[in-house]
């Protein structure tokens, strides 16, 4: 059974992982909400993984990280996929359930 972990990619700044989405191409989509409201300096969002595409040897395809102007997309807390086919979410779990 294939798994991924935050410290598979050490190098990306993470918050509190949601969900995931397998991809027809096996690759999987993650995507990371950072609690805002623990933050004092907003400044300090600057840099957080807000979603990453993992193929299944861990390697990073892509990273959105839009914290600033014009984008700024601020804190993620889930992506939706709009295509035919789109993945739903999958049966999947960050650390343990409480």
């Amino acid at each position: 059974m294939w798994s991924w972990n935050k410290t598979d990619t050490p190098q990306y700044k993470y918050g509190y992982l949601q969900n995931a989405w397998r991809l027809p191409n096996g690759n999987t989509v993650i995507n990371n909400w950072l609690d805002e409201w623990e933050i004092v300096d907003p400044k300090d969002m600057a840099g957080t993984t807000q979603a990453i595409e993992v193929n299944p040897a861990k390697q990073v395809v892509w990273e959105l990280s839009s914290w600033a102007e014009p984008a700024k997309l601020g804190p993620c807390t889930t992506i939706q996929f709009l295509y035919p086919g789109a993945p739903a979410e999958e049966d999947v779990h960050f650390g343990e359930i409480k």
